[in-house]
Formats: structure tokens, C-alpha cells, sequence
């Protein structure tokens, strides 16, 4: 919760090394480790899409994508919700279009 609400402050920037880490820890094999880090990183989709597309911080979405792509046919239903989620929230904000369906 702290690391999103950091993130959501619009501090991202002030906090370069986030989501790399973020997305590292999704290779993570503890289980617990990959689902806080795609919680994490899905909160942050959420909140701050706009500065993820961003020159400010380097289009962090031009590696998160095709991150969040990986695990589509992930073995833990969770996770792929989180994947599918982070990606659709993404895809919303670029075509401008309401949701799908997906409930939270």
C-alpha cells in the first residue's frame, strides 16, 4: 500500500529504480513475492496511466506490456487476472473506451 500511495502522490518520478524492481520481482518464483509485485504494479496502471506513456519517465509501458503479456497463461488464476487487468487498464486509457466487464 505504501510503495501505491508513493506512487499515486505522483512521486514516480522522484523513484526511477520502482517499477523495474517492480517488474523483476514478477520473475520472482515465491509465489507471494510475484502477486504483491502485479498488485503493486496494477494499482500504479490504475492510478497513473497518464505519466507510464510519459517521455518523463522513459515509456516505463514499452517494458511493462510485454511483461504483463508473460504471464497471461500463468498456473495461478490471480496472477492472470492481475496480467489481464494491468494490460486492459493500458489499452482503456490508449483508445479511450470503458471497460470491458472485468469487475474488481
Amino acid at each position: 500500500i505504501l510503495i501505491t500511495t508513493i506512487a499515486s502522490k505522483g512521486e514516480l518520478q522522484n523513484w526511477p529504480e520502482l517499477l523495474p524492481k517492480l517488474c523483476l520481482l514478477l520473475d520472482c518464483e515465491d509465489y507471494n513475492t510475484c502477486e504483491g509485485a502485479f498488485g503493486a504494479l496494477q494499482k500504479i496502471c490504475e492510478d497513473s496511466a497518464e505519466i507510464l506513456d510519459s517521455d518523463m519517465l522513459d515509456r516505463p509501458l514499452n517494458i511493462m506490456i510485454p511483461k504483463f503479456l508473460q504471464f497471461f497463461k500463468h498456473n495461478s488464476p490471480k496472477i492472470r487476472c492481475f496480467s489481464d487487468e494491468s494490460a486492459e487498464t493500458m489499452e482503456r486509457r490508449e483508445s479511450g473506451k470503458e471497460s470491458c466487464g472485468l469487475s474488481r
